[in-house]
């Protein structure tokens, strides 16, 4: 995660575990989420910084699946992308 790493210099990856669940990007988008990667962990730590296993994205998926409609959660990956777009453009050096 280029944010993670710029701001806190912590190399973890940007999969969907992290996106969801741990990077500070995303927390305002969080609220709107209907469960928490508390909720949804199965093994490890919600912190889990090399990516998420197989049993817990089993798990997200099974969560976002229970859901009435995926929307929220549509929603909040296009939010999260138009975040993520802008804080790379503002993070580039001056020319």
């Amino acid at each position: 995660c280029a944010h993670c790493f710029r701001h806190y210099q912590i190399r973890w990856v940007e999969d969907e575990w992290h996106v969801l669940f741990v990077c500070p990007l995303y927390c305002v988008l969080r609220c709107t989420l209907p469960f928490s990667g508390d909720q949804v962990l199965v093994e490890g730590h919600v912190m889990q910084g090399d990516g998420c296993t197989a049993r817990n994205l089993t798990s997200l998926v099974r969560h976002i699946m229970a859901l009435p409609s995926i929307d929220v959660i549509v929603d909040f990956l296009l939010q999260a992308v138009k975040m993520r777009r802008e804080a790379r453009r503002h993070s580039l050096p001056f020319q």
